[in-house]
């Protein structure tokens, strides 16, 4: 967000882009204030939109929204000008841009791979293992190629399951991914077989564990707005905003993420809603637990949040957002 000063008009204007940075059309913004003034912007076009307020300086203070109908689809952002046009604020610029989609968040992850050169066959085997490290049994492992060819393992039995791909070392490229009732369960993982036994490889192990279950309350005053996340080849990160019930932006909250090292890490308060922790400066694979914190208290559910080691996999950034539930009436006196 940025200011300027003018002296010929006051206005809120700016960027949209879509999730992939392109400029976005067709998107609504709300503007309000304290008084019971309220305007809706024509819808955007070629990522830009804009709302004129006045024709001179007017100190005052605005709300700004993104909506979709009467639903607001943002945080929202408080915007203050003032009648000093030299020095002040009278044209507020706001960017926003369209969150991804969540990356699934599978319920097993790869817990090894190994590899090993053979001259007899080519073949792919590993184990699934529930959350304990007990064995799994009865779920299935889809392997394919490029080429349209694929095959679907028997039923794992105590834990182990095998695909055979050739009686003779094998060249090819294989994507393998751990199924259940016909659903994917895991993401995808991507192996590559030699012909040359003796520089291998030929058979290639892939254990699967199944992540614990993090259970859910509803006695928490905060729940989750929404999670999304992206691929960086650069970093592992957890952010996101903290906003109150009607969508006011939460300053000096605390978001506390631990994982099953026994390593734990407090966000400084949030600002204007925003908070982040900063993990890593490269992409690291890790089940994460993450929980919105007031005065050292937990307020929400617990994230669970999985980051992949692969950034042409992700994620590697994930964007939890946090909105209060709506408070009920105060109970009748007496």
């Amino acid at each position: 967000m940025s200011y300027d000063p003018d002296c010929s008009v006051t206005e809120v204007r700016g960027n949209v882009f879509n999730s992939d940075w392109s400029p976005a059309s067709g998107v609504y913004f709300k503007v309000w204030n304290d008084w019971g003034w309220s305007a809706i912007s024509n819808p955007s076009a070629d990522g830009l939109w804009d709302i004129y307020l006045y024709d001179k300086p007017r100190e005052m203070t605005w709300y700004v929204q993104a909506v979709e109908g009467d639903q607001p689809v943002s945080p929202m952002v408080i915007v203050h000008t003032d009648l000093d046009c030299e020095k002040g604020i009278q044209r507020a610029r706001i960017n926003w841009k369209k969150a991804r989609p969540p990356l699934p968040v599978y319920p097993y992850r790869v817990v090894g791979i190994e590899s090993h050169r053979t001259c007899g066959v080519t073949a792919l085997s590993g184990t699934l293992l529930t959350a304990g490290w007990s064995p799994v049994g009865g779920s299935k492992v889809v392997v394919w190629n490029d080429y349209g060819w694929s095959h679907t393992s028997e039923p794992s039995v105590a834990g182990f399951w095998e695909v055979f791909l050739s009686d003779t070392p094998k060249k090819g490229t294989w994507y393998v991914q751990v199924v259940e009732n016909g659903q994917a369960v895991s993401s995808v993982v991507k192996v590559v077989t030699g012909e040359d036994c003796q520089r291998g490889p030929q058979r290639i192990q892939i254990d699967w564990q199944h992540l614990p279950t993090v259970p859910d309350s509803t006695t928490f005053p905060y729940e989750i707005a929404d999670v999304s996340s992206e691929k960086d080849c650069t970093r592992t990160e957890v952010w996101g905003t903290v906003v109150g019930e009607n969508w006011e932006p939460v300053s000096g909250a605390q978001v506390r993420i631990w994982n099953d090292y026994d390593w734990s890490l407090t966000s400084e308060p949030s600002v204007i809603s925003r908070w982040n922790i900063y993990l890593y400066d490269k992409p690291r694979e890790m089940i994460w637990y993450v929980q919105l914190l007031d005065r050292g208290r937990p307020v929400s559910p617990v994230v669970l949040v999985v980051t992949s080691g692969d950034c042409t996999v992700g994620p590697q950034r994930v964007e939890i957002n946090w909105k209060r539930k709506p408070r009920g009436p105060m109970p009748p006196e007496g």
